[in-house]
């Protein structure tokens, strides 16, 4: 599959880190009629636990800072650098490689390990099928701040709703950090 992307900017109040489930009506909170209850938060220890993403195409998970494995870091990373070569707006202009995508990867890989941004990655089964990452604000005066970035999704799953419940979550998430 080739992916594009959509570049999305938008910031959710919220602070800390913490690894937790997007339950499966995850939702933007406030006082929306139609918005459910934010997700519980994650027990110690818990890394990534993921459920199905609602409106989607059955067995399409949605997991917030799932385990950074070679083959996810790897999938994300080619998928970054189709998304650019398509067009995508995501921080590189095309022709790129995987060669000059990686070292910025590995950049931002370090921040979810460390806390300072969270990814929640979509999959069906093991194939990413689209990730936006949440950067946390890194001074005092902003650090309940969370910036969008980097929404990507495959064109095969553009239209379905992916890529809004990617960012409904990724306000969520920011909202309960």
């Amino acid at each position: 599959h080739s992916p594009a992307a959509l570049e999305e900017e938008g910031h959710a109040c919220g602070h800390g880190s913490q690894h937790r489930e997007l339950s499966s009506g995850a939702a933007v909170g406030g006082s929306n009629a139609n918005a459910m209850s934010p997700p519980p938060p994650a027990t110690s220890g818990e890394v990534g636990r993921s459920s199905d993403l609602p409106g989607n195409s059955p067995g399409i998970e949605l997991t917030a800072d799932p385990a950074l494995t070679e083959s996810l870091r790897s999938q994300l990373v080619a998928m970054w650098v189709t998304a650019t070569n398509n067009g995508g707006a995501v921080g590189f202009l095309p022709p790129i490689t995987a060669a000059e995508v990686s070292p910025v990867a590995d950049q931002m890989f370090g921040q979810v390990d460390e806390g300072s941004a969270h990814l929640l990655v979509a999959q069906r089964g093991s194939e990413v099928l689209g990730w936006v990452l949440l950067e946390i604000g890194s001074m005092p005066l902003i650090s309940h701040w969370a910036w969008f970035k980097r929404l990507m999704v495959l064109p095969s799953m553009q239209g379905q709703g992916l890529g809004r419940r990617l960012t409904a979550a990724a306000v969520d998430l920011g909202r309960d950090l």
